[in-house]
């Protein structure tokens, strides 16, 4: 179990890291938004209500055109 790293996500699913990704370097840049540090290669985290809002908000444009 030495070296090994255990993360729960959102989803409740575990997943194991043995250190082998650890090893790459990955940059921390300033988030545009908030000017906190993050990695260069993490994915932007979406607000649920918001993206239902503009999907939802498209789809009836959208469909008031026709």
């Amino acid at each position: 179990m030495s070296g090994s790293v255990t993360v729960v996500a959102r989803s409740g699913m575990t997943l194991k890291n043995d250190g082998k990704e650890a090893t790459k370097n990955t940059p921390w840049v300033p988030d545009p938004v908030t000017g906190y540090y993050r990695p260069e290669n993490q994915a932007k985290e979406l607000d649920p209500p918001s993206y239902l809002r503009n999907v939802v908000g498209a789809f009836r444009q959208r469909n008031a055109n026709r």
